[in-house]
């Protein structure tokens, strides 16, 4: 299997919520995700994406914890 490059989105990127309905949702998610003391850092995280992309489809995914 062929993996395609990932390309970074533009610096200029101007997305738009498509509704009301859509805006709320994403001000929901991001209060709330912003309210949970609970994360991994995130050299944690590309560190572990690191592992997936060399094929260590079984490395262990970091777990959250309490951040400061």
């Amino acid at each position: 299997m062929t993996m395609r490059p990932v390309q970074k989105p533009d610096a200029e990127f101007d997305w738009q919520p498509r509704d009301e309905a859509e805006l709320a949702a994403l001000k929901a998610a991001v209060e709330e995700a912003l309210a949970d003391p609970m994360g991994v850092p995130h050299e944690e995280v590309v560190a572990w994406l690191k592992q997936l992309e060399a094929g260590n489809f079984d490395a262990p995914m970091p777990v959250p914890r309490l951040l400061s």
